[in-house]
């Protein structure tokens, strides 16, 4: 139950500092990596496989209900790719 909570509270944070600029989000998950490594990398692990299932099934329903533009799928998937960069580790 924990994980699932993290997730969502992860992934609620990277749209929600997405939404005020990409930028913004770049440096939350930046800022993730120095002061929550292990976070983060469980995170990181773990949001990569949601992203195309699970999680990602109701973001597109979510996205496709409200603004029919999937940026909101779009976002996570492009902060999954960027995250070993932002940590540091690609």
């Amino acid at each position: 139950m924990i994980n699932k909570g993290s997730i969502g509270l992860f992934m609620t944070m990277m749209l929600t500092a997405h939404r005020s600029s990409p930028a913004t989000a770049d440096v939350l998950m930046k800022e993730l990596s120095i002061s929550q490594p292990a976070l983060m990398g469980r995170l990181i692990h773990t949001t990569k496989g949601l992203t195309e299932f699970g999680f990602a099934k109701v973001f597109e329903r979510v996205a496709g209900s409200l603004e029919g533009d999937r940026k909101d799928v779009e976002t996570l998937k492009t902060g999954v790719e960027k995250s070993p960069e932002l940590q540091g580790i690609s």
